[in-house]
């Protein structure tokens, strides 16, 4: 299969006399479409590869079916996919298909080249949607509702949690993303539901299975602890795409003879699905594409994870400058108490004590009561680990930004103008800016 043919939703926006001028109807609206997944680029590649076999014809030393492929982008489930139908009218069985093969331009690799991948070359794809309902009410008085938005925003950290705390990057690379949140309309009106969409890709069936039931726990945990009701749904979608691998090595000669001696290259797996594996599942499947930490549980070294995890690095920092940790090691105290000790507003207090006990920092009680956790122990000043300093210092504004220029300068990424709004020369002509330089590199 070397072309799907569908277009997206997408303005195409370059001078190019070929570019795409058309309009389509999405989601009700019209809109301008265009191939921005270079669905265009596929089809003329393989209407090339038509005219080159046809005029060979005599000399081929078996059938070739070439597969312009409708719907590509319209992802699992109904209707079919282009690939499903296709399979469903016999595409594959008429004539007799023994290996399918498919490819894909990729714009990360240099033009003429190609790239293969002899096993899993790209993710499975779920698609998980979540719903909270609550009781809305008035902004002025939101103890007397149950808004879902507070639990909604929690619930998308806690998601992007999942990867860098609860599944081994050696098992297989797994992404889970956000990306819808929607609830209410109104600033001063406190709405009745929130709901929050997403996607799971992995290159793991454990990994997947893994993402799977934590979507599940966490949101309806966390709807819990707010007095909402979560309704999870997911969607299983396309499967892991796997090359075979002895088909691919009966093809990469003639890949590196197509290259004009670049050479064809075994390229890295990608998060992306494709309804291709579909094909592949019931005949051998080769994919090309085309231009144009060993931590263990409950130790401190899973702590410093949560440190540097953005999703709740905040909250871990809050938990140190407020030495909630300090205040527990002699046992369980309610949050009253605990917002008296640490000069906080309790509900306030509550909320980052809540977000730490998904991950084994503190332990909620019965009676509005917290005590140490596992990893909370290392949050204590006398801790051997001493994290409490790195939790402050890792989280500090300033090493962030340190961190980040740094980064930038090693790999070659000019960082004067984007720290100091304009460029070296234009710096030194201004006196004052010259003095707090100076005194910032000091």
């Amino acid at each position: 299969r070397g072309a799907d043919m569908d277009a997206l939703p997408v303005q195409e926006r370059n001078d190019l006399p070929f570019k795409s001028v058309a309009k389509g109807t999405w989601q009700g609206k019209e809109v301008s479409v265009s191939h921005a997944c270079g669905h265009d680029t596929h089809v003329a590649m393989l209407l090339g590869a038509a005219k080159v076999f046809s005029d060979m014809r005599d000399e081929l030393p078996g059938t070739i079916v070439l597969l312009f492929q409708p719907a590509e982008e319209q992802g699992p489930g109904k209707p079919l996919s282009g690939a499903n139908a296709m399979m469903a009218e016999g595409v594959l069985d008429q004539p007799k298909v023994d290996v399918v093969m498919g490819q894909h331009i990729g714009p990360s690799y240099p033009a003429g080249s190609i790239g293969y991948r002899q096993g899993s070359l790209m993710a499975s794809g779920d698609v998980f949607s979540i719903s909270l309902a609550g009781k809305g009410g008035h902004g002025s008085s939101p103890w007397n509702a149950a808004s879902p938005v507070v639990a909604a925003a929690e619930t998308v950290v806690a998601l992007n949690n999942i990867i860098a705390q609860r599944t081994n990057p050696q098992d297989g690379t797994t992404v889970v993303t956000v990306g819808s949140l929607q609830s209410g309309n109104r600033p001063n009106v406190l709405p009745e539901s929130a709901d929050i969409s997403g996607t799971v890709r992995s290159l793991s069936k454990q990994n997947q299975a893994t993402a799977h039931e934590l979507i599940q726990r966490y949101a309806q945990n966390i709807a819990a602890n707010h007095d909402l009701k979560a309704t999870v749904r997911i969607d299983t979608g396309y499967e892991v795409l796997v090359s075979d691998p002895k088909a691919t090595q009966t093809v990469i000669p003639a890949l590196d003879m197509a290259t004009d001696g670049i050479g064809a290259k075994e390229v890295a797996p990608g998060m992306g699905s494709e309804d291709f594996v579909d094909m592949t599942t019931t005949h051998n499947g080769v994919n090309k594409l085309k231009q144009d930490s060993g931590v263990t549980c409950h130790s401190g070294t899973e702590l410093l994870n949560l440190i540097m995890a953005y999703s709740i690095s905040t909250a871990v920092r809050a938990a140190a400058e407020l030495e909630l940790a300090d205040l527990l090691k002699d046992g369980p105290k309610t949050i009253a108490s605990l917002a008296q000790a640490s000069g906080t507003e309790a509900s306030h207090l509550q909320r980052i004590l809540r977000v730490l006990c998904a991950h084994r920092v503190f332990k909620e009680q019965p009676a509005n009561t917290y005590q140490l956790d596992e990893l909370g122990w290392n949050l204590c000043s006398d801790s051997s680990s001493r994290l409490k300093e790195a939790a402050l210092m890792l989280t500090d504004p300033a090493f962030l930004h340190c961190a980040a220029d740094l980064s930038k300068a090693a790999a070659g990424i000019p960082i004067f103008r984007e720290r100091f709004g304009h460029a070296f020369f234009e710096h030194w002509e201004d006196n004052d800016i010259h003095d707090i330089f100076h005194q910032g590199v000091s």
